[in-house]
């Protein structure tokens, strides 16, 4: 009786997050009340290089700056070393973690803002359209779940003086997509 106790118990906490990693294209971002309160900004950045994944940051974020880990909640893949426009979701955001992504004086972004990260250094290349896509489907689960308003979505650049997510990052193509100004857009190139 014990053990099933244990078991129930155990599928109680970590049902939300199974249920959170399962989508065709990554992730989906199911109803989770516990920590609906938890988030009011979306940080997008740029990971600066065109052959990370998530574990290849999560170990550079360990062994080179000595976080406790991956700073971003979420990656997507650029088809280099993950699949292209793959949405993996971080043991941060598994944890509801303050992110490690944006620092500021007060750290108000890392306590209070989700980062997400597309693979790529956007100074050289631009992101693929299925990474585009899956930033808006992100985005927009994330802005429903949590009621985060479209003031509220912010790139790297715009909490401190970086060209992170990269100068050829479309921020305004993003932000219109986000705000239905622009009602249709490729889904496959």
């Amino acid at each position: 009786m014990k053990y099933l106790f244990k078991l129930l118990f155990a599928m109680l906490i970590f049902l939300p997050f199974l249920i959170l990693s399962q989508c065709l294209n990554g992730p989906e971002i199911a109803d989770d009340y516990q920590f609906k309160d938890r988030w009011s900004y979306i940080v997008i950045h740029h990971s600066g290089r065109g052959k990370d994944t998530l574990n290849s940051i999560d170990r550079y974020h360990k062994e080179v700056k000595h976080w406790d880990g991956i700073g971003y909640h979420f990656i997507i893949g650029n088809g280099i070393n993950t699949e292209d426009g793959k949405t993996e979701m971080t043991a941060r955001y598994k944890q509801a973690k303050d992110g490690a992504h944006a620092l500021t004086v007060d750290n108000f972004y890392n306590k209070n803002a989700l980062g997400l990260c597309l693979i790529g250094n956007f100074n050289k290349s631009n992101p693929t359209i299925k990474q585009k896509n899956s930033l808006i489907k992100l985005v927009r689960e994330l802005q429903e779940l949590y009621e985060i308003p479209i003031k509220n979505i912010l790139f790297h650049s715009d909490t401190k003086a970086t060209e992170c997510p990269g100068k050829n990052f479309p921020k305004k193509e993003i932000l219109d997509r986000l705000t239905n100004k622009i009602l249709k857009y490729k889904l496959e190139q």
